[in-house]
């Protein structure tokens, strides 16, 4: 290849570089490190979940769907649990029918938004 050539190739691989940046790296994103839902009484769920604490949280909303496609925000928790060590969160919900779907949305400071995985309880 001659020199040209290869100062034409870098100057194009240059220009695709700064055309399309880098994805954000992984710790940009908020690592979930439990989320469980547990039946407290009749009808009423126990949704909690913990963070590394890596990324600053503006809140998260707690989503339910009755299909697993369809969700709905039923809770917004804006802090840790105070009462808990480390960054721990917990609401309650309560529901009808025999099975709900949920999942977390974490809503960050500068307004990224990022969802969970979704779990399902049976009544």
């Amino acid at each position: 290849m001659k020199k040209n050539g290869i100062i034409q190739w870098i100057v194009i691989v240059l220009f695709a570089l700064a055309a399309f940046p880098a994805q954000a790296q992984d710790n940009d994103n908020i690592q979930i490190t439990r989320f469980e839902l547990k039946v407290e009484k009749a009808k009423k769920v126990n949704i909690n979940w913990a963070t590394d604490n890596k990324v600053e949280t503006n809140y998260f909303e707690v989503e339910r769907s009755s299909d697993g496609e369809n969700f709905k925000t039923v809770a917004l928790v804006f802090g840790p649990d105070p009462q808990k060590p480390g960054d721990q969160y917990e609401c309650f919900d309560k529901i009808s029918g025999k099975k709900a779907y949920y999942r977390l949305k974490h809503v960050g400071l500068d307004g990224s938004l990022q969802y969970s995985s979704v779990k399902m309880i049976n009544l």
